[in-house]
This record gives structure tokens, sequence and C-alpha cells, in this order.
């Protein structure tokens, strides 16, 4: 057995200001709430290197599994005439995007929601009936920094929410497997169908695409995966 003397003590920090809700709220809707819910944010306990250590040493790198073929059949084929050399250089880089592959997505509180209200202006007041959106699309800004701000029918210019964000964000940056709309395998029926068939890695592995770590949707969609697997 390997022993991790710490192992308990790390995983109880992350895990102790957690208590679970009645069965009837696990199943993924609008209005249902997370199967764990946070005192305060694990985030910073999370990031710690003695967690993500163990973390690691609990998943383990094993290529064959990492690389191996997924749910949807991948056709591309690549060849290349490689050198010894060459040969181990793309192993080891394979190692690295393997390794990538495997870091979990973070543990931390679902995110609140207060867009800055920037200005008033009475004058713009029935100007439009159209809420108006102005975005900064330079290249190389973090999308989660990147100023979007909309123009309100009664004149109040204010950030911008973050489905308007994220969803501009997808249009003029597009992330590869993500939807501007939320698939309907997340809606709540087609999502049971899919875990009483087990098909529990792809939509964890579709929920990582799709949505991000602090999205209530997120912790909705893995804790009731997460449930099921129990």
């Amino acid at each position: 057995m390997l022993k991790l003397p710490a192992g308990g003590r790390l995983l109880s920090e992350i895990l102790k200001s957690t208590h679970s809700v009645p069965y009837s709220r696990w199943f993924c809707s609008a209005s249902a709430k997370n199967f764990l819910s946070y005192d305060k944010d694990p985030g910073p306990v999370f990031m710690r290197d003695d967690v993500q250590k163990l973390l690691r040493s609990m998943t383990r790198l094993e290529l064959d599994r990492v690389f191996r073929k997924r749910s949807v059949r991948d056709s591309t084929v690549e060849y290349k005439f490689m050198t010894d050399e060459q040969l181990r250089q793309e192993v080891r880089q394979s190692i690295g995007r393997a390794e990538r592959l495997l870091q979990m997505p973070p543990v931390v509180h679902v995110m609140q929601e207060n867009p800055k209200v920037l200005s008033k202006d009475g004058a713009l007041k029935g100007f439009s009936e159209a809420k108006m959106v102005f975005t900064d699309i330079t290249y190389g800004i973090k999308n989660s920094k990147r100023s979007i701000v909309e123009r309100l029918p009664d004149g109040t210019l204010r950030e911008a929410d973050y489905e308007t964000r994220k969803r501009l964000n997808q249009i003029y940056f597009p992330l590869k497997g993500r939807h501007i709309r939320t698939p309907k395998m997340f809606e709540a029926g087609n999502l049971r169908k899919l875990l009483e068939a087990g098909d529990y890695e792809f939509v964890l592995d579709r929920a990582c695409v799709q949505f991000e770590p602090y999205e209530a949707e997120y912790h909705d969609i893995t804790a009731t995966v997460y449930q099921h697997v129990n």
C-alpha cells in the first residue's frame, strides 16, 4: 500500500468545510445547487505545492491511458520520419503533454457576479430599446482581463455580465471544443442517460471544455457525476 502520511491531512483541509445536500437536488438543473459547498474558498489550499504533489501521486502518469481513443473517433493520422534523437525528443514532449492533460481542474468557489456601473447617462435614456455591447478585441489580452462593457436602454454604462463576456470571447476568440450555447447533453434528461451508461469521463471532459471551474454550471454538473459514481 502506498503510504501518504500527509495525504489525509491535506485532503481534509480541502474538504473539511463541505457538507452534502439532499439527494433530490443532485441532478443538474437551472436551480440545482452543487453537491459540495464551501464555507471559504478552497482554491488557495488546492494550489499549494504539497497538495498538487499529492494529487499527481494519486493519478499517476500512464501514456497509454492518457492518449487512448476517446468516445469520438480521431481520424487524423500523421506520419513522421525521425532520427533516434528526434524520437526521444518526441517522447519527452508527449510526456509533457500528458502531464498537462492530467492537471486537475482547480477546486474553487462559485463566482459571485457584481458588474461595476461605470456611469449613468440620462441623456441617452430611450435612445435605443436594445442593449449595446462594446468589446476590446485586441490580441494578446487574457479573456478574463478583456474590456467588455454594455450600454443599457436606460443610459447606464456598466461592465458586461459574465455570460455576455463568455459569449463574446467565444465569438471573437473561440476555444476549441467550446460552444456558444450550452450543449444539450448537459440537460437533466440527457445527462441522466449518459450517467446511467457510465460515460463519466466523457461528461467530465466535456464539462472542463465548456465551463470554467468557477461557473455554477460546472459545479452542478461535476457534483452530479461524482455523486452518481458513489
